[in-house]
C-alpha cells in the first residue's frame, strides 16, 4: 500500500463513522425506548394553548420560524462555503440532528416518566377537528377547548374513538397530570354536560 493511499485511509474512516455512528445511536435509543404496542397503553394527551392570531405580531410570530430557518440555514451554508468549510459544516449538522433527535427524544420520555397529578379541569368544547393517521401520529380529533379561569384557547389531541362523538359545546372534566421537567398532559375526560338542544353552532376553529 502506497503512502498516499495510508495517508487517504484515515479520513475516509473517520467520514464513514460519521455518517454511521449517529444515525446508529438514534436507532439504539429508539429501540431502548420503545414500549410494548400490544400493551394497552395509558391515555396521555399533550394540553397546550392554541395559536391565536389577533394582529400582525401574531402572524409574525406564528410564522417567523419557518420563514427565517430556511434563510438562516442558507446564509451559514454561503459563509461555509466561501471559508472553505462547507463539508465540516455539513458533517456538524449531520451530527448534531441526530444526535439532538436522540437527545429529544429520551428527553421526552423521561419527562413523561414522573408525573405529578395536577387538579382536574373544567372545560368547554369549541371547536373539534379530526385529524387522519399518518406515518408520524395516530390521528385522532384535535379539540380546542376554553378552560375554567383562562381566557385563551387551548388545543388537545385526542386518539380516543369515542372523541369523534362529543358535540361541540359539551362541558368537560380534564384529569391533569404534569411532567417531570415541563408540559401538562390529559390522562382522561369525562362528559359533564351536553349543549342544549337549539341551532347548531358553527364549529370554526379559534
Amino acid at each position: 500500500m502506497s503512502a498516499d493511499a495510508r495517508v487517504g485511509e484515515g479520513p475516509r474512516s473517520r467520514a464513514l463513522w460519521l455518517a454511521l455512528l449517529p444515525p446508529l445511536v438514534f436507532m439504539a435509543v429508539r429501540w431502548g425506548l420503545r414500549v410494548d404496542d400490544g400493551a394497552a397503553a395509558e391515555p396521555l394527551w399533550p394540553l397546550e394553548p392554541a395559536p391565536v392570531v389577533e394582529s400582525v405580531a401574531d402572524v409574525w410570530a406564528y410564522f417567523a420560524p419557518w420563514l427565517l430557518t430556511p434563510v438562516g440555514l442558507i446564509a451559514l451554508a454561503w459563509i461555509a462555503k466561501r471559508r472553505g468549510w462547507l463539508a465540516r459544516g455539513l458533517a456538524g449538522i449531520w451530527v448534531v440532528l441526530w444526535l439532538g433527535g436522540a437527545a429529544a427524544m429520551a428527553a421526552r420520555e423521561f419527562n413523561r416518566a414522573q408525573l405529578e397529578p395536577v387538579p382536574a379541569v373544567q372545560a368547554e368544547l369549541l371547536a373539534a377537528r379530526p385529524v387522519a393517521p399518518s406515518t408520524r401520529s395516530a390521528g385522532g380529533v384535535d379539540w380546542y377547548l376554553r378552560l375554567a379561569g383562562e381566557s385563551r384557547p387551548y388545543r388537545m389531541r385526542v386518539d380516543d374513538p369515542a372523541a369523534a362523538g362529543v358535540p361541540v359545546g359539551a362541558q368537560l372534566s380534564l384529569q391533569r397530570v404534569r411532567g417531570r421537567w415541563w408540559g401538562v398532559f390529559v390522562r382522561g375526560y369525562t362528559v359533564e354536560r351536553l349543549p342544549l338542544p337549539g341551532p347548531a353552532a358553527a364549529a370554526g376553529l379559534p
